[in-house]
């Protein structure tokens, strides 16, 4: 009889890709000077991902002191701005700006060309039914985590 794997293990399998993942986001950030916070930060300000320091610190789940630090870093580096927020002076807003937007397309096209590679071996249908999969995931750890909220 065979033995049958945890479910668990999909969540461990998970985990791995998300850590081999970063080590390909490193190589393509390599030459820019950047480290892979302060480029998944440029990336998610260009991205929309959030434009006060704030929420997107929470977002990407760094302590707000320590994304105030990383955001001037960039800024100094000339790939974004930070403005006082018109109604509440202590909010800054962040922008990217042209020489940031730049080295993020540059980053992009090297990342979209990495992801191909690494599902060019799978078919339509299996791309498909794996992202419902995870968005089924992302949606019940959502509902589980204000379950226990609650």
């Amino acid at each position: 009889m065979e033995e049958q794997e945890s479910p668990i293990t999909i969540f461990e399998d998970m985990g791995e890709i998300v850590r081999r993942l970063q080590d390909i986001y490193e190589i393509a950030l390599q030459g820019t000077g950047l480290s892979l916070a302060e480029g998944a930060t440029l990336y998610r300000i260009a991205h929309g991902g959030a434009n006060s320091q704030k929420m997107l610190a929470d977002k990407l789940r760094i302590e707000t002191p320590t994304f105030a630090r990383l955001a001037r870093r960039l800024e100094i580096r000339g790939l974004i701005r930070r403005f006082e927020d018109d109604s509440d002076r202590r909010v800054k807003q962040l922008f990217v700006t042209t020489e940031g937007m730049a080295l993020v397309s540059k980053l992009t096209e090297k990342v979209a060309a990495d992801t191909a590679q690494l599902l060019a071996c799978f078919g339509r249908a299996e791309l498909e039914a794996t992202k419902a999969v995870v968005r089924g995931i992302s949606t019940n750890i959502g509902a589980l985590a204000r379950d226990r909220v609650r």
